[in-house]
C-alpha cells in the first residue's frame, strides 16, 4: 500500500513538472520591453472554450510556404497583425484591415491605421502587446522576424516573405495566399495593368523623357534605382531613366548621393519626396526637401531650370496596389495631364 502511495506521489511530482515546462515554453524577453511573455499569458483575458475559440481551433487551415518554411495558417484569418510596412499596404489594398500594425509606415497610411494597435517599429516589436492581441495571423519579413520567429509561431501562424522593395507584386502574391484572397490580388493586378495599358496609349513623345526619382531623408539625397517601387513602374510603363539611376542585377534600390554629385538627380522630369521612417524625424526630412530648393548646385540641374520638378508624397516608398494607384495618378496628372496644358 506504501509503495502505491509513493508510485501515485511520483506519477504526481512528473505531471506538474510537464505542465510548468510547457507554460514556461512562451517566457522568453519581450524584443523592445524585457518584460516576461509569461506574465502576458496571466494578464491576458482567456476566452477559454468560447464559440469563437473553438471555431479558430475547429477551422480547417491551409498549408503556406514562405522564406523561413511551411506553415499552416486559418482559412480565413480575422485578427491580422502586420509586422513590416509591406504587409501593411498589402492588407489595406484587399481590403483587411490589420489588428496590429508597425509605425514605419508611409505618413498617408497612418490615417488609416486610427483604430489599428500600434506595436513599434519593423525593428523592434513588442512580443507582448502582439500576445495580448490573440492574432490568427503574422506577417512579417525575414529580416526583422528571424531572430524571434520561434516565439511569433507560438503566438500565431507566422508567414514570412524575403522580398525587395522592387518585388511588391511577389510579396502582395504570398500576403494573398496567406489570408486566402488570391483571386482578390489578382483582380487588384489585373486594374493595375489595364491603368499602365491606358497610360502608354497616351505616352506620345513621353517614351523619349527620362523620369529621375529622388527621395530627401534626414540622412541627405538618395537617387532611385529602377529596382525600386516606383522604378518597376516606370519600367512597366516604358518610361526610361537617367543613366545614373539605371543598375542592372543589383540588389540595391538606391543610393545617397552627395551635393558634388547632385548632377545624378538630374532626368528631363525629376519626381522627388521626403521621407522618414519615424514621426520623430518626419519634420527634418521635409526641411532638407526645402534646403534643397535653393541649393546652388540643385538650381543648375535641366529640369529644374526647365520648372520640370514635380513633388509627391511618400507613397512612392513602398510597393502595393494600393500605392502603385497613387503612383499612377502622379504619373497621369504631371506627365500627362500637364503636356496637354502646354
Amino acid at each position: 500500500m506504501t509503495l502505491r502511495v509513493i508510485q501515485l506521489c511520483l506519477f504526481a511530482l512528473l505531471a506538474f513538472g510537464l505542465v510548468c515546462a510547457c507554460s514556461g515554453s512562451l517566457s522568453q524577453d519581450s524584443v523592445s520591453t524585457g518584460s516576461q511573455l509569461s506574465e502576458s499569458v496571466k494578464a491576458a483575458p482567456h476566452d477559454g472554450d468560447s464559440p469563437k475559440t473553438q471555431e479558430r481551433l475547429e477551422s480547417p487551415c491551409r498549408m503556406v510556404k514562405h522564406a523561413l518554411g511551411e506553415t499552416c495558417v486559418p482559412a480565413h484569418p480575422q485578427r491580422v497583425v502586420a509586422l513590416v510596412s509591406d504587409a501593411v499596404v498589402s492588407l489595406l489594398s484587399l481590403g483587411v484591415q490589420p489588428i496590429g500594425a508597425v509605425s514605419n509606415v508611409p505618413s498617408f497610411v497612418l490615417d488609416k491605421l486610427k483604430d489599428v494597435e500600434i506595436l513599434g517599429y519593423s525593428e523592434q516589436v513588442n512580443l507582448e502587446k502582439i500576445l495580448l492581441l490573440k492574432p490568427d495571423l503574422i506577417l512579417a519579413q525575414k529580416w526583422n522576424a528571424e531572430p524571434v520567429y520561434d516565439k511569433l509561431s507560438k503566438i500565431a501562424p507566422t508567414v514570412i516573405t524575403d522580398f525587395r522593395i522592387g518585388e511588391w507584386k511577389e510579396a502582395l502574391a504570398l500576403h494573398a495566399e496567406a489570408l486566402g484572397m488570391t483571386d482578390k490580388a489578382k483582380q487588384l493586378m489585373a486594374q493595375y495593368d489595364e491603368r499602365i495599358e491606358r497610360f502608354k496609349a497616351q505616352m506620345g513623345r513621353l517614351k523619349q523623357t527620362s523620369i529621375s526619382l529622388i527621395g530627401v531623408y534626414p540622412e541627405g539625397i538618395f537617387i532611385f534605382f529602377q529596382n525600386s517601387f516606383g522604378g518597376t513602374i516606370l519600367e512597366d510603363i516604358g518610361l526610361p531613366r537617367p543613366p545614373a539611376q539605371v543598375r542592372d542585377n543589383s540588389r540595391m534600390m538606391g543610393e545617397r548621393i552627395s551635393k558634388e554629385l547632385m548632377r545624378y538627380a538630374d532626368g528631363d522630369v525629376i519626381l522627388a519626396w521626403s521621407h522618414s521612417d519615424t514621426l520623430a524625424t518626419v519634420r527634418s526630412a521635409r526641411e532638407n526637401l526645402n534646403r534643397l530648393k535653393s541649393d546652388p548646385l540643385w538650381l543648375k540641374l535641366d529640369a529644374v531650370e526647365q520648372g520640370r520638378v514635380y513633388q509627391v508624397e511618400d507613397h512612392w516608398t513602398i510597393g502595393s496596389p494600393l500605392t502603385a494607384n497613387l503612383v499612377l495618378d502622379d504619373l497621369f496628372k504631371y506627365l500627362i495631364e500637364e503636356r496637354s496644358k502646354t
